[in-house]
């Protein structure tokens, strides 16, 4: 009943005068922050909403915001922003969002390049007895992007394998088997060049019959045996051949005499 009351007196005064009386459009609007609680990340640009409910144009009012209720991020007053009564950390980055209208009661609140030192609430007040509304701003430190250095591997369970890989394999043969073949080759002809003259035939190897040594006895030493049938065939057919040879200088030289 009271109510209805305020509504007709306000209504025969805007009849009689012309103009609304604001202390009572103040009694008869609400100030309405849509959101309690906002959330965002430093480096962001944050809004935080606020309009009166009814519309009413405030357009030649007073309204604020301030930080934590000490600090004033945004003052307007004398149809116009103050500067000089914005707390310094505002300065430059609060101002009325784009989506504002002071006609129609709607005075946002945008924060550009905001920090973690902008956490806390945020009071809307609008008229000379300050009814205001509070919302409760969140920072939150950006997510660091994941590195591929920053991957943690884990070690796999699956065994590894230990066979070369394929590409390298020729390389791998070649490396070792040309060395191996050199070495094989050298070796084998060193050992021919040594084995061969200790292989070859008495006949090459052994001395002549006439050239053994011989004792006191006209035998063959000790170190050495005794000569086979063949040989000994050989060294009388040597010793005749010497002797007859003999022979045939001595008449020769008889002959000369």
């Amino acid at each position: 009943m009271k109510l209805d009351v305020v509504v007709v007196l306000s209504c025969v005064s805007v009849c009689l005068t012309g103009q609304s009386d604001p202390k009572q459009d103040e009694e008869n609007h609400h100030i309405i922050c849509p959101k309690s609680r906002v959330e965002a990340t430093v480096g962001e640009d944050v809004t935080l909403d606020c309009y009166l409910h009814p519309q009413r144009d405030v357009t030649t009012e007073q309204f604020e915001w301030k930080f934590n209720k000490k600090e004033r991020a945004l003052v307007y007053r004398s149809k116009g922003f103050s500067a000089t009564d914005q707390a310094k950390k505002f300065k430059n980055r609060a101002s009325l969002g784009s989506n504002g209208s002071r006609t129609e009661g709607k005075i946002p609140l945008i924060i550009k390049n905001i920090t973690k030192a902008d956490e806390g609430t945020y009071s809307c007040s609008v008229g000379k007895r300050r009814r205001s509304c509070e919302i409760r701003l969140i920072i939150e430190l950006p997510k660091k992007s994941v590195d591929k250095e920053e991957v943690v591997q884990f070690p796999s369970m699956t065994p590894k394998s230990t066979d070369p890989p394929k590409d390298n394999m020729l390389t791998i043969i070649l490396a070792v088997g040309i060395p191996t073949t050199l070495i094989a080759t050298a070796s084998a002809a060193i050992l021919w060049h040594y084995c061969g003259k200790t292989n070859t035939t008495p006949e090459q190897n052994d001395p002549a019959p006439e050239e053994w040594p011989l004792n006191r006895g006209g035998k063959p030493s000790g170190s050495q045996t005794s000569p086979s049938p063949e040989q000994s065939g050989t060294l009388e057919r040597r010793r005749g051949n010497r002797s007859s040879n003999e022979n045939k200088s001595g008449t020769i030289e008889v002959k000369n005499m």
